[in-house]
Formats: structure tokens, sequence, C-alpha cells
């Protein structure tokens, strides 16, 4: 189903609401957890149980003491409620996934459910000598249940979306899903598939049909992201190649590093159009890095998606000899014409007027942007994360929307400034690594996790502590931005996860 960033009532009254019907289901919102949710006609994807509170998702990738065996990652789902996210009753799966959980209601019963790649039982390269398959937590009032499979062994879910616009979504595996690393070139293109929905109980698609992405049979796609950038209700994707075609002789002559595939009743069909226009409005800015950085969400409040794309690349991936970046952000918006066919793509960054932050070269502005309303006015707010400034310490920035969407510099009349939320600033528990290397950023998608109408910002920081403790943080949104006042902070060991395992 197409990305979009909706503006929802508040969840305290939606829960409330839910709270007066299933009072013999031992439903709560008075903060001590997470009530019992019930089906929706159209669920949100960010709420796994139907209680009205959006729920974390994450993947907690542990280290080594011993600096040789890795323990798998867990996926981790704690879910919202009226007194926040409840840590102690997150659920932590343990069986090695990888990759970012995907989140749709697959099976059609009115609860979202998670498809993410495992790193067992399949064919493939999950990344660490892994083999690959895609498993489904089904949503339920509870939370998600236990992990099934789904697929064919192999098939690796990377994307989700309604492609052929039948109103059910479907999940792509667009060829590269968790084989090796994406910075490397594909150069032996694997075929892709896409299972369309609806999923039955068993996680059997409705139907299953092949998905080829390579350039000329050269290179399969590093990334996807998807979202309705025509506004016609389809899912459309956006793919993003990496390859060095001045180094590399077999390379036809020609290869963008971007391409655009339309949804529409006959599935995912190039758009050459709209491919050229991105093409056009990146070439010389992201180039084929392999570090670029794309996401997808409306940040002008049109009701059409947008893409976002971060030249994020730390200063060991800078250009050998070139100058150092600090990281830059552009906005190329979706429109009726298609993607690019609208209003000039939006340029940001930390030398913008009114954007918090001393510019350095590795900083990684833009690795990540995330489109919400945190301070409830109804308008989107943007979240950029910098995770390398000051040596890898992070930082994450607040860019308020206006009537216009988010504007490319902030004067000093305008309605609310930017904010900038690190590990030294005053309220925010921790300090800082003063070796570098914490890595503050915020997680995906923004989530109100406490139903008051404003979206939360819930950041990590896998280096805290050196990597022996990690941590999470979350920052409330209020109508006068991101709260440092009552900032939530917990580790992995708080959800019993040992990071440094013999």
């Amino acid at each position: 189903m197409p990305v979009r960033t909706s503006v929802r009532p508040a969840a305290g009254a939606v829960g409330a609401a839910l709270c007066a019907s299933l009072l013999l289901s031992g439903c709560s919102s008075s903060g001590d957890g997470p009530g019992t949710g019930r089906a929706q006609d159209s669920p949100a994807a960010e709420d796994l149980n139907g209680d009205g509170y959006d729920d974390l998702v994450t993947v907690v990738r542990p280290g080594s003491r011993s600096g040789k065996a890795f323990p798998p990652e867990r996926l981790v789902v704690v879910l919202g409620s009226a007194g926040g996210l409840h840590v102690p009753g997150a659920t932590v799966h343990e069986a090695g996934f990888f990759g970012a959980p995907l989140r749709a209601d697959l099976d059609g019963d009115g609860f979202t459910d998670l498809a993410v790649q495992r790193g067992d039982g399949g064919v493939g390269d999950g990344g660490a000598g892994k083999p690959v398959r895609t498993v489904v937590l089904r949503g339920g009032p509870h939370g998600p249940a236990d992990p099934r499979p789904v697929g064919e062994e192999g098939f690796a879910a990377g994307a989700v979306g309604d492609f052929d616009c039948d109103g059910n979504p479907d999940l792509l595996d667009d060829g590269h899903g968790g084989r090796g690393d994406p910075a490397e070139t594909v150069r032996e293109p694997v075929p892709g598939a896409v299972l369309y929905g609806p999923f039955d109980e068993d996680g059997t698609p409705a139907r299953t049909a092949p998905f080829t992405a390579d350039l000329d049979g050269y290179a399969s796609p590093r990334h996807t992201t998807t979202g309705d950038f025509d506004g016609d209700g389809c899912t459309d994707a956006v793919l993003q190649y990496y390859f060095d075609a001045e180094q590399d002789d077999s390379a036809p002559e020609g290869l963008r590093g971007f391409a655009v595939r339309s949804g529409g009743k006959g599935g995912l069909v190039p758009d050459e159009e709209a491919g050229g226009r991105l093409d056009s409005a990146l070439a010389g800015t992201l180039g084929e890095d392999p570090a670029a950085a794309f996401s997808a969400g409306d940040a002008d409040g049109d009701g059409i998606d947008d893409l976002f794309a971060g030249v994020p690349a730390p200063v060991d991936r800078q250009p050998q000899g070139g100058p150092e970046d600090p990281g830059s952000l552009r906005i190329v918006h979706g429109s009726r014409a298609g993607l690019g066919g609208g209003r000039p793509v939006t340029a940001l960054d930390q030398a913008a007027p009114g954007v918090p932050g001393d510019p350095q070269g590795g900083d990684g502005f833009g690795a990540a942007a995330l489109a919400g309303d945190v301070t409830g006015d109804g308008r989107p707010d943007l979240v950029v994360a910098t995770p390398y400034k000051d040596r890898g310490s992070g930082r994450l920035t607040l860019l308020p929307g206006s009537a216009d969407g988010i504007p490319d510099r902030y004067g000093p009349d305008a309605p609310q400034q930017p904010q900038a939320v690190d590990l030294d600033t005053p309220g925010v528990p921790g300090t800082h690594n003063p070796y570098g290397s914490d890595r503050f950023a915020p997680l995906g998608p923004l989530l109100d996790v406490d139903g008051d109408g404003h979206a939360d910002v819930v950041a990590s920081a896998p280096g805290h502590g050196r990597g022996r403790t990690g941590g999470f943080w979350v920052l409330r949104g209020t109508d006068d931005g991101l709260s440092t006042d009552d900032v939530r902070h917990f580790t992995p060991a708080d959800l019993g996860i040992d990071l440094q395992v013999p």
C-alpha cells in the first residue's frame, strides 16, 4: 500500500473508545501497559494490535566479545500505550533477523502484519553468510504472533505496497534482497519476484510473478523505495543502483543510477519519463554513491508521496582526493504528473539559513529523513539524521513544516524554528562517547506511541557505551517541537538482550 504521512486523531480518544467496548477483554488505557486491540477497516501501519497506539519494531544486532562468532540479530516489538512504549512487555524474537521490517495488513484481517528477512532456511547470502528467507508475524489484538515463512526459499522481501492497485498489499523481492554488501555491484543479476496479496493464514499469496529490474543484464538494484508518487492510489517503486561504469569496460553505455516503476492494474511497469526526471534532478548530486539513502513520505501535505534522497557519506566513503562532504538532502516532490513532474526539488543542508549545525566533512546529514506531524498542527514535519556528526556521535534535526511544505530556509519570523537534539542536549539522558561512534539517530517511521496526536521520535545509538550498552531514546512530540523535559531512555538490556555475547 502507498506510504503516506497521515494526520490521525489523538489515539488516546481512540483507545478510550476501544476500552469502553472491550472491558471484558482486559483492555487498559491507564498507562500500565498496552490494551487489547481490535480489527480495523483500514489499520494504520504503525499500530500492530489495533489499540490506537503506535508500536516500535526494530532489529538489534549484538556484538561478540571474542570477535569471532556473532550471535543472531533480534527482532524487537515494543507496544505503545497511553503511557508510551511498554518496555517490560517487549517481545524479542531470536532467529537471525536482518533488514528493515515491513508493515502492512497482508492477510486482510484488520491487523497490521510484519514481514522481515531472516537468516535461516533458504538460499542466497544474507550479508554475513546467512541464507535468506522471508517470514511474516501476523498482527492481532495482543500484538504480532510468532514468525511463519512466506514465499519460496530465497525470497527476500525488501519492499511492500499495493503494486497492482487491487487494495491488497504485495511483497517485492527486487533481486538484491539480503544478498551480500549493498555497497557492492550485483554484476550477476538475480531474478526477483512479487508476491501478490491477499495472503492466506499460511502465508500463501494469491499469486506470484517474476520481477526483473537489472540494467540491461548488468546490475540489480541495491535498494528499492516505495510510495504513491503520482497520487493514483497505486504504489510505485524507485530503484537505486550502484555501479562504477568508468572502471568496468563491461558496463553498457548510458546507464542511470535510478529507475522508476509505476504501479497499476498490471503491476509495476517502467516509467522512463519519471526515471529521466529523477536522474536529472539527482545527477551530479548523488551520482551512484553507495552510501546514498532513499526514503519516502508526504513532505508537503498534498497527499502525494515525495522522495527523500540523502548523501550521508562518512569520511571513509568520501571520493578519494575529493572534498569531505558534510551531507545534504534533496526532496524530489511527487505530483499527479509523477515523481519530479511538479514543484522544483527542495535542497537542504546544515548551511541553509536557520538550520542548526556546523557543517563538517563526513557528518552524514540526510542519512535518513522521516516525515510526520510532530507539532500537531496538521502539517508534516521532517526529522533528519546526521549520524556521523562530531566523529560519529550523531544528531537528529527537526525541520518544522509550513503551509507550503518543508522550506529550504527558516527566517527569524518563521512560526517554528528547526531543533537539533543529540546526547549533549540538556534533558537527554546520557552523554556522548568522547571518542565518537555513538551514531545517535532517529529510527523510522515516526510513531505516536502515547496517542496524544503528536508524532514522537524514537532514536537509537547502537555505539553508545562503546557498543556495550547501546540505547533507545523516546522524544515526545509537542506543539513546540520535541520535548527534552521527559525523555524516556532504555537499553537493549532492559529488553533482555545482552549485546556482548561471549
